[in-house]
């Protein structure tokens, strides 16, 4: 089985960024499309779409391309990189929607991190497609939607490997679809193979101890053109190992800040439910008083039936007063009526007999 082998090459890498990142997996993921790219470059005129700093413009120079253009929107870094370009390379400023290039202007083009940061990357590919000649072919990467790591605030779109097929077939009529996995490998080499920076190697084994679906691929890398594609070997690019080691160390800082995350979420949501019950109390508050009015209404209504009812109790204990005189009035009468009711009743039985 045939491997490709390349380590961290200082000439080219230290274009990529701040010093930081040298081999690291940013740095890997990077360089490693630009060496995989660079075995076609001998094509002739080749654009490096969206250079950057121009590394990977150099590597393609390195790759035998009789002339690299590297294009990008930053004019500042342009001109801080090109004194340290080679003859073959030309930067200059351009914006990749709108290219100040002729048409069928280039056999190579490389087009790898930049259409997951403009707004409109189908414009993008429609003017690489115009500056490309016929049989020419075209190297376009993007961020698998789904298995890149969510969050990168400066992404403003990511292709699955469908979409960005389908893009790229209603442009150029032959396809092929390669996939950039993020691998951890350990990796067995005598002195010399330790020491060799680059290669191609007939001797190094390649065992997979963890399968990986296609979806899983952290990048989309797509071969496109009007002819048939050209066979390019595949390519595994070496980090150093100090960063697998600071990685492992911040995986477990990371789990720690996601369980006090994770925490204060929960202290969170606490506060959120209780503020929720509180919400729920002040509605019922609010709705019972909207209810007052009913209620003052209600208790007028009663003030005024009792009212009624004290001014109706004030006349029946006024009308039982004055029974209540009639009453005593009439005992008194009768007492003094009784003592003649029996002479009257003799008179009378004298009077008929």
């Amino acid at each position: 089985m045939k491997s490709d082998i390349a380590s961290r090459n200082r000439d080219f890498s230290d274009r990529v960024g701040p010093e930081h990142i040298l081999g690291r997996l940013i740095e890997v993921e990077q360089v490693s499309r630009y060496l995989w790219a660079a075995q076609v470059a001998a094509r002739g005129m080749v654009l490096d779409a969206g250079c950057g700093t121009g590394y990977g413009s150099r590597l393609l120079a390195a790759g035998g391309a009789r002339e690299v253009t590297g294009v990008d929107i930053t004019r500042a870094v342009l001109e801080m990189t090109a004194p340290g370009m080679p003859q073959s390379v030309r930067l200059q400023a351009g914006d990749l929607r709108k290219l100040e290039f002729d048409d069928n202007a280039f056999e190579l083009i490389v087009c790898f991190e930049v259409i997951e940061y403009v707004e409109d990357p189908l414009t993008v590919l429609d003017e690489l497609v115009r500056v490309l000649t016929p049989g020419g072919l075209l190297l376009v990467s993007s961020p698998t939607r789904g298995a890149y790591q969510p969050g990168n605030p400066y992404h403003l779109n990511q292709f699955t490997p469908g979409e960005l097929e389908r893009a790229l077939e209603g442009r150029l009529s032959h396809i092929q679809l390669i996939r950039q996995h993020d691998y951890v490998v350990s990796a067995l080499l005598s002195d010399a193979a330790n020491d060799q920076a680059e290669g191609v190697s007939d001797d190094l084994a390649f065992h997979r101890l963890a399968a990986e679906s296609h979806s899983d691929a952290t990048y989309t890398v797509a071969m496109a053109s009007d002819v048939e594609l050209p066979t390019m070997h595949g390519l595994a690019a070496m980090g150093g190992t100090v960063p697998l080691r600071e990685w492992l160390s911040e995986v477990g800082t990371q789990a720690a800040t996601i369980a006090e995350k994770n925490h204060q979420i929960d202290a969170l949501q606490a506060r959120l439910d209780e503020r929720d019950r509180l919400a729920e109390l002040l509605m019922e508050a609010e709705h019972r008083s909207s209810e007052v009015p009913e209620f003052k209404q209600r208790i007028a209504d009663l003030e005024l039936e009792l009212e009624d009812a004290r001014s109706a109790a004030a006349a029946a204990r006024l009308e039982a007063d004055q029974l209540d005189r009639m009453l005593m009035y009439g005992r008194r009468m009768l007492r003094f009526v009784r003592p003649l009711i029996k002479p009257l009743r003799r008179l009378r039985h004298k009077l008929r007999g």
